[in-house]
């Protein structure tokens, strides 16, 4: 019982995420990024999620995390091998997602898609969000001096506190996609940490004979370290 509490206990805290607004780096560096499964995790209730697979999916993200962490500390590699990486693995994380989750769920998983695509649409990242605020500070200026313009002492006035309002909006901006990035910035496990996790899971499902997509992920321990064997087919 204790055991099942503790396993439970880290599945919740690990599947745990906010997912707000998309994060485009600003230095114009394109990171390799995927969050499917985490806003699977965030809509765990509307899709009526079982412990179980809660539980898979909690701990392929974490393998996740690991791929995304090695491809982007890739230094040397060309954009075009990149968009390689990034569709080998996007494709197989798919692939992992409509094995574990039921067609009602896939059904309604692309509902939510849907509705989260709108959403993001909706938003602009900082560079553009920057630009619009320019906009309209300069719009704002352009009034202020059509209204003030035959009043010297107070069109000054005026333009000084629409510049320091614009000044602190934008301070504001630049803050708000700082703490993005921070959240964004996710503990990779190591996998000796990953294997412990895949033991908690296999010991509280280790008596049912229902196929687990996780079959397809393996951990081997030779000579005491904790490796990760490749798998020629399927592999996740």
């Amino acid at each position: 019982m204790k055991k099942l509490i503790v396993f439970l206990s880290l599945m919740v805290a690990l599947a745990g995420y906010s997912q707000k607004k998309p994060v485009i780096p600003v230095s114009g560096v394109q990171k390799v990024e995927y969050s499917d499964i985490k806003q699977i995790l965030d809509n765990k209730d509307k899709l009526e999620l079982t412990r179980r697979q809660i539980g898979i999916l909690t701990i392929k993200n974490e393998y996740i995390k690991r791929d995304l962490q090695f491809v982007n500390s890739q230094q040397n590699l060309k954009p075009a091998e990149i968009k390689m990486y990034e569709r080998d693995l996007k494709d197989s994380y798919q692939l992992f997602i409509e094995r574990t989750l039921t067609d009602a769920q896939l059904k309604e998983w692309g509902v939510i898609q849907k509705s989260m695509l709108a959403e993001v649409e909706s938003h602009e990242n900082l560079k553009t969000d920057l630009k619009m605020l320019e906009k309209r500070h300069k719009e704002n200026l352009k009034e202020i001096y059509t209204k003030y313009r035959y009043d010297r002492k107070l069109y000054y006035a005026q333009r000084s506190n629409a510049r320091r309002q614009y000044e602190t909006n934008k301070l504001k901006l630049i803050s708000y996609y700082k703490a993005l990035g921070e959240e964004n910035e996710e503990e990779v496990m190591s996998l000796e940490e990953i294997a412990n996790l895949y033991k908690e899971y296999d010991d509280y499902y280790n008596n049912t004979n229902t196929p687990s997509p996780l079959n397809y992920l393996e951990i081997q321990e030779e000579g005491g370290k904790v490796e990760e064997a490749v798998i020629e087919e399927g592999d996740f």
